[in-house]
């Protein structure tokens, strides 16, 4: 959603809505840290929901902010030539002599501007996401099974998703969001598993090993062969667990059910994505009717 924009405005949507200061053991004040922008997980907002946060970042007034930062050598941005012994640059912003410099400018920030922007980056992800999900209904059970089987670390993602024929390009994070996606599903159709009156223990035990990471920030594997996805890593401890069946004759497999679950759990999340644009519609509506109240 940062794509686009300048730095102001990503440091703005970093911070908003996070935790407010506190003070810490040694009494300074501090707040939480602003949402990286390299955070890849599924908890990243500080709300209960996005419908929460985008009326919520609609409703602000506009904002002018005052930047002021250092300029020239005094910032430590430029040095004074090269060093003709070392030819390393002679680095100035420790000179006693050189006093700092600053300059100021000032910057409007309009947040219903940037939620709209967000709405229309939303609805192209929720698009591919719904077609995604779909694909995964017809054939990435049978996938991650058999990569937790052989311990393969193939793709889950066709990189043909990146365009299409007529020359549109997807979103520039398709892929990860996939991964996340995936992730998300396997989380929802666990948690519903564990809800029923019989629970499996092996099920249960290798979720709780797991769940922590599921909802944080996890660095994305996709392009690394030495790593595997979380989502894959939890399937394959499953097809570990594999053991025979009470009557001895077959074998019991706790990530059979999941995978069937997960699919189920996909079908919902397609369906929901389609109201995306209804949703922004609906939200836009609230806002202009709030303000000519």
């Amino acid at each position: 959603m940062w794509i686009g924009m300048d730095h102001t405005k990503r440091d703005f949507l970093a911070e908003y809505l996070r935790p407010p200061p506190d003070d810490d053991d040694e009494g300074r004040r501090t707040r939480a840290p602003p949402l990286d922008e390299d955070y890849h997980g599924v908890a990243a907002l500080p709300t209960a929901t996005s419908r929460d946060y985008l009326c919520q970042l609609l409703q602000e007034p506009d904002l002018e902010i005052t930047i002021k930062k250092e300029m020239g050598c005094g910032g430590g941005r430029g040095h004074g030539g090269l060093n003709s012994f070392t030819g390393e640059p002679i680095n100035r912003q420790n000179n006693p002599y050189l006093k700092p410099r600053y300059y100021e400018y000032t910057e409007e920030i309009d947040p219903a501007e940037i939620a709209r922007r967000i709405f229309s980056g939303r609805e192209q992800i929720a698009a591919e996401l719904r077609d995604d999900l779909l694909d995964l209904v017809e054939k990435e059970g049978a996938a991650a099974r058999g990569r937790a089987l052989f311990d393969e670390d193939q793709p889950t993602f066709d990189d043909t998703r990146m365009g299409a024929a007529d020359g549109t390009r997807a979103s520039p994070f398709r892929a990860a969001n996939y991964e996340l996606v995936l992730q998300l599903a396997t989380a929802h159709a666990v948690e519903c598993l564990l809800r029923r009156d019989r629970v499996d223990t092996t099920l249960a035990e290798r979720w709780r090993e797991h769940k922590e990471r599921f909802y944080g920030h996890n660095q994305w594997t996709r392009g690394d062969s030495g790593r595997r996805s979380l989502t894959d890593r939890f399937i394959s401890s499953l097809v570990l667990a594999t053991k025979p069946s009470a009557d001895g004759e077959g074998l019991v497999c706790p990530a059979d059910e999941v995978l069937a679950a997960r699919v189920d759990v996909a079908r919902d999340f397609a369906d929901a994505l389609t109201l995306a644009p209804d949703e922004h519609l609906r939200w836009s509506a609230w806002k202009l009717e709030a303000s000519l109240a």
